[in-house]
């Protein structure tokens, strides 16, 4: 699943083989270079991550829990910024 930032940067998250967690790359800059490797962004899912912006410019990353119980979710603290655990 692929989401832009506030400022343009893009951002992919993608379930790991098995679902064994959430991983993410980003855009450095607009339009530019990516990170180098892939990062674990969370726990172990059922289904692959849903990402969606607000309307004050952060995302939130969702997904269903292994065998559909329970649910990970994560929302940038400001927009263009960190990950709140």
């Amino acid at each position: 699943m692929v989401a832009a930032n506030a400022d343009g940067r893009l951002e992919v998250f993608a379930l790991a083989p098995g679902g064994s967690g959430i991983f993410h790359r980003w855009q450095e800059t607009p339009g530019g270079a990516w990170t180098p490797a892939w990062q674990r962004f969370g726990t172990a899912s059922g289904a692959a991550p849903r990402v969606a912006g607000d309307g004050s410019g952060r995302l939130t990353v969702a997904a269903i829990g292994p065998s559909g119980v329970g649910t990970f979710s994560r929302r940038q603290s400001v927009p263009n910024g960190g990950w709140d655990e």
